[in-house]
């Protein structure tokens, strides 16, 4: 990863949905279908694969939890 590579006391904090079928749905209620639906998800899929390459993962089911748990990292890191 470049910016690991360029900064390597990097945390780096990854942030996921519960499943890919929450997110195709976030997506399309956020955006609309559109033409780009599929190619997007499958970009999103490769980066969830790579998700145990960050320090931190965050599961966001919940986002006032999910939030609270990602500032509770912030806090703690600076």
């Amino acid at each position: 990863d470049i910016i690991k590579q360029k900064y390597p006391q990097t945390n780096a904090v990854f942030i996921k949905p519960p499943d890919f079928e929450t997110l195709r749905q976030r997506v399309v209620s956020r955006d609309g279908k559109k033409p780009d639906l599929e190619v997007r998800m499958k970009t999103a899929e490769a980066e969830m694969k790579r998700a145990d390459e960050f320090e931190y993962c965050l599961i966001n089911d919940n986002f006032e939890v999910c939030y609270a748990e990602f500032k509770k990292i912030i806090e703690e890191l600076i």
